[in-house]
């Protein structure tokens, strides 16, 4: 029993510090936050996820999307925008449907990709633009 209760112990401690896995990905909750980001961003590229919780779409794509802010890390910002709880996004980024991936840079639109794609496809943009 004690052999279990450190070998559980250790297993979360491996899982919180596994620094190789950590998310790259920020979470954006009001329109400020976004405006903020988008004026400090220079030019930096960032990726701007816009999906809404109960998207099937959306859930298919995200661990797309959360391997490529680990694939590069280095080379863009990478943001979570939940469309329920920020609408204002449908008018900033043109959103009609979603999952909506966005790349901007020096505060505009570079690329857009709507619905599930290849990684591939957004590995392209980001190599293009980095």
């Amino acid at each position: 029993m004690k052999y279990k209760i450190i070998l559980i112990i250790y297993l979360i401690f491996l899982g919180c510090n596994n620094s190789q896995n950590k998310s790259q990905i920020s979470s954006i909750s009001n329109l400020k936050e976004l405006g903020l980001i988008l004026e400090n961003s220079k030019d930096s590229l960032i990726c701007f996820d816009i999906y809404a919780q109960g998207c099937s779409p959306c859930r298919i794509i995200s661990p797309t999307i959360e391997k490529l802010s680990l694939d590069n890390k280095d080379k863009v910002k990478f943001y979570k925008i939940d469309i329920n709880h920020v609408p204002e996004v449908r008018n900033i980024f043109s959103t009609q449907h979603i999952p909506h991936i966005v790349f901007v840079k020096n505060k505009s639109i570079i690329a857009s990709l709507i619905g599930i794609q290849p990684l591939e496809s957004y590995q392209k943009i980001i190599n293009q633009n980095k």
